[in-house]
């Protein structure tokens, strides 16, 4: 059976057992379904622990499992015998337990043995005691002490109140806490380590059996004089629950006992649902920790319990390399991710941690990576809420990958480089993440409230102040240091939407990086990267293409054909195309690079996703509605999963999706999707940021197209107001916004205005794209429109003839662009009375539409309605009734044509 079919055939029968008999049937009918073979296992089960319910499990059981007597006792009374154990002495007592050393009769063997507290004993506790026993009997692991028994004692003759007690038979331990076991054998590192992932084996193995452990601490971790680790009570905390309760809350004195230094930060919130597999990948690091700094991550000796539990909730452990300063790098960062508050940005597994462990034992790259900026800035604003002010949203852009792959974080780790650099390369670069992590982290922290007194402190403010210590010097003996301090920094300028600054400071970061580092290292290409999204982000395209290719010749003579940084060169080289009209060559690297990312990731990855939601970008403006559909609603299904509802890249995937469905003329979905991606987007952000220029003008043309033009226009003005003060009047997402204002007011009647705008934004566009960009194409068809509802059909061919030469050169062979461009040229001609010319024109033009799946329904009809007005004038009646004829009653109401914008 599969680990999560065991996990779910246990979670049944628990559920089911703390039901009465009666009721059990239905709910599992209702919990099983169809699924026949589910309810069979889950039906046997119960059968089994029926057999038991005949027996009477109310008695008591003072003398025999640990009353007290206290007029003659302090302790638990002995019983001579349970089953067939003889018992020799008692080990220890828990909240409602009590655990013997006993004798087992055959095989012969020392064994311990654990009871319920009379008082406790219910039915259902009694059957799910006995079930958690023998799901835990299933766990064969040297690494793990054995279960071999589950069943009922029967009391000492004699025994007042005397009646059956579950109890559990296990395996008994002679060993050491594995904590106590490394200090007194004086073990080196890497015996400490191994030691570590021994542990991890048998946690492993568990949970693929689907049993978490929940209680992992040196008191249940034993080391065997033969150096055997055993890890004790493994799942028994949910088997008795009230156990864990009883042993970790306070006592009388209000200090606490037990393990909660060792849980994770979901379980002492009381989460019960957080709690899976990842909160024992954080007592291992807990664990780990302190072996080998010797000294908890985060001491809690005497303080109240929620004190305790805010402490493990929020306070960040100090970094290994800063108690023992040989574990820097490597083992720092492994756990540092071990030790992670959050369980998304934790191990995913033990198995994961254990790998990594395994990695830097044979002086491999490890997985782990340092946190990035974004990470110390929300630990920064959780730390400071009374200090950080309204710009804090807006550091969290840092989290989308703003355009494309905008504003990477450095990596700056000896992992990366370790596969292909010598030793003393592997080391210089662990320091240099060491240094750059401490730095930010330092950066981050200065910022106290006697500083600040009183005064809002924004994110933008610790920044500059960050940078200026860049200015005075600061690092300058460490070029390599300075050069990744310049990247973060200038990264997280950009992607507060700061990009003169950015600008400053990757440039500089990139020179030092280059002088320090020559083009033999992993580190470059990463800096290239980064001043070139910056460019994307600018509208720099022809920039961003020449880093992006240096940054891709690079990466190939390092690396091996298929890998992550490869698939990111190519895919940022696809955006780069994308922006720069060259649709092609764009599509071809697209997916390229999103079948290398499925090769190295696997299908389900944010990478992946983000490969999918460009390509849907690239197929929506080729004319491919259907295509980019379900590209985006793969790409958002995905990021839902893995990234939550409320991420900036499900914002970003909305978007695209929403301007698709415009598209289609599905308004309502379209600005459902809008509305979402739009209150997510200013969550994040705040009410100013570039993003939301994006999101606005696609909402104001939506509404445009479906009609309401009075609630399109104050979004499209505060769409291009905000563009204008954020990114520059020739942005090209700024200069869509002003064309689209034109089309706008074209659309309401108001040619005067909308003239001189078109011309301006056609101007604007040569200036940023050059002469032959389809934005180019877009501009001269509006003023084609224009120019024919004035009555100058010749200025309008003009207008058309050139449009349709750059649609037909820079769109692929038969767009839907091309062919309502077509059209459009050939009822300008029957306006002059050209009618053959324009006759062929509106055929072909129609004939490009009437079966292209991916034209709008509204091209189409118009394309008919001029061939009806063409024959019309013409005096062929007949013909003009056969094409009417095939028009729906329906308008379309877009009047001069407006752009979307999906790409980030």
């Amino acid at each position: 059976m599969t680990p999560p079919g065991f996990q779910r055939i246990s979670e049944l029968v628990l559920a089911a057992l703390e039901r009465k008999s009666d009721k059990r049937e239905a709910f599992l009918e209702s919990e099983c379904g169809d699924d026949q073979v589910l309810l069979n296992e889950v039906r046997s089960l119960l059968a089994a622990n029926d057999e038991h319910d005949a027996l009477d499990l109310t008695g008591g059981m003072d003398q025999l499992a640990g009353g007290r007597d206290d007029k003659k006792s302090t302790g638990p009374r002995l019983p001579k015998r349970i089953g067939q154990y003889e018992i020799i002495d008692l080990i220890g007592e828990g909240g409602m337990g009590v655990v013997f050393r006993a004798r087992q009769d055959d095989p012969k063997r020392d064994v311990a043995v654990k009871l319920i507290r009379p008082g406790f004993v219910s039915r259902a506790m009694a059957a799910r005691f006995r079930y958690e026993a023998q799901v835990l009997g299933q766990l064969n692991h040297p690494g793990i002490a054995q279960v071999y028994e589950a069943g009922t004692s029967q009391p000492d003759p004699g025994t007042p109140g005397g009646g059956p007690q579950p109890f559990i038979a296990m395996e008994y331990v002679a060993g050491r806490p594995i904590s106590e076991y490394a200090r007194q054998e004086a073990l080196p590192l890497p015996g400490r380590l191994a030691l570590l992932l021994s542990v991890c084996r048998g946690v492993e193995h568990a949970h693929q059996k689907g049993v978490i452990h929940r209680d992992l601490k040196p008191a249940n971790i034993l080391v065997t004089d033969a150096g055997q680790p055993k890890i004790l009570d493994f799942g028994i905390a949910r088997a008795t629950d009230a156990d864990i309760q009883m042993t970790t809350l306070p006592t009388d004195s209000g200090q606490l006992v037990g393990t909660l230094p060792y849980m994770s930060p979901e379980q002492v919130a009381g989460d019960s649902h957080a709690v899976d597999t990842r909160s024992d990948v954080y007592a291992l690091g807990v664990v780990g920790y302190e072996l080998l700094a010797g000294r908890l991550p985060i001491p809690i000796a005497g303080m109240p319990i929620t004190e305790a539990i805010l402490a493990i909730r929020d306070r960040e452990p100090p970094l290994l390399g800063s108690l023992v300063p040989s574990l820097r790098g490597d083992l720092q960062l492994i756990f540092q991710q071990a030790l992670e508050k959050d369980p998304a940005r934790r191990y995913q597994s033990v198995g994961d941690f254990a790998g990594d462990i395994r990695r830097y034992l044979d002086d491999r790259p490890i997985v782990a990576r340092p946190a990035s900026t974004l990470y110390h800035i929300r630990k920064f604003a959780r730390r400071n809420k009374a200090l950080v002010g309204g710009t804090m949203a807006t550091v969290l852009a840092l989290a989308l990958g703003l355009i494309g792959t905008t504003f990477a974080m450095m990596r700056a780790t000896a992992a990366r480089d370790a596969a292909d650099a010598s030793a003393a390369r592997a080391q210089m670069e662990a320091a240099k993440s060491a240094a750059v992590n401490t730095f930010l982290q330092e950066m981050l922290g200065s910022v106290s409230p006697d500083l600040a007194r009183g005064k809002e402190i924004t994110v933008r403010e610790v920044l500059d102040r960050a940078a200026k210590k860049m200015e005075d010097g600061t690092l300058k003996d460490e070029p390599e240091v300075q050069g990744a301090v310049r990247m973060t920094i200038g990264n997280t300028y950009g992607a507060l939407g700061a990009y003169a600054e950015a600008e400053k400071h990757l440039r500089a970061g990139l020179a030092i990086q280059r002088r320090a580092l020559g083009a033999a290292t992993s580190e470059l290409p990463r800096a290239l990267d980064a001043l070139a999204s910056l460019f994307l982000a600018t509208g720099d395209y022809a920039g961003a293409k020449s880093l992006f290719l240096e940054a891709l010749a690079i990466r190939r003579t390092l690396l091996e054909a298929e890998h992550s940084e490869i698939a990111d060169s190519l895919h940022n080289l696809a955006l780069s195309d994308h922006h720069m009209g060259e649709l092609a060559e764009a599509e071809r690297r697209y997916r390229e690079a999103l079948i290398m990312r499925r090769n190295v990731f696997g299908a389900e990855h944010t990478s992946v996703a983000e490969s999918m939601f460009d390509l849907a970008s690239l197929l929506n403006h080729k004319g491919d509605l259907d295509g980019a559909e379900s590209l985006y609603r793969q790409a958002l299904s995905m990021n839902r999963r893995l990234l939550g509802d409320d991420h900036p890249e499900v914002s970003h995937v909305l978007t695209g999706l929403a301007a698709v469905l415009s598209a289609k003329g599905k308004f309502i979905e379209a600005e459902a999707l809008y509305r979402e991606a739009l209150a997510n987007s200013q969550q994040v952000y705040g009410d100013e940021h570039p993003a939301l220029v994006l999101l606005l003008n696609n909402l104001a043309h939506m509404l445009k197209r479906k009609g309401d033009f009075a609630r399109a226009e104050p979004i499209q003005r505060e769409a291009l107001a905000m563009g204008r003060k954020l990114l520059g009047a020739e942005h090209p997402t700024v200069i869509t916004s002003f064309h689209n204002l034109a089309s706008l007011l074209l659309a309401q009647g108001d040619a005067e205005s909308a003239e001189p705008m078109f011309l301006e934004a056609l101007e604007m566009r040569r200036r940023v794209h050059g002469a032959e960009h389809p934005r180019i194409a877009d501009s001269l068809s509006a003023l084609a429109r224009l120019a024919n509802m004035k009555g100058d059909h010749e200025k309008a061919e003009r207008l058309y003839r050139d449009a349709l030469s750059i649609r037909r050169k820079k769109l692929p062979s038969g767009h839907w662009k091309t062919a309502v461009t077509t059209s459009l040229l050939g009822e300008t001609l029957s306006k002059t009375g050209r009618r053959e010319e324009a006759e062929t024109l509106l055929l072909d033009g129609y004939g490009g539409l009437k079966d292209n799946p991916h034209a709008p329904d509204s091209y189409r009809r118009e394309a008919w309605q001029r061939i009806a007005e063409l024959y019309d004038a013409w005096g062929k009646l007949g013909k003009a009734a056969e094409h009417r004829a095939k028009l729906e009653s329906s308008t379309n109401p877009d009047k001069g044509e407006s752009e979307m914008v999906t790409e980030k």
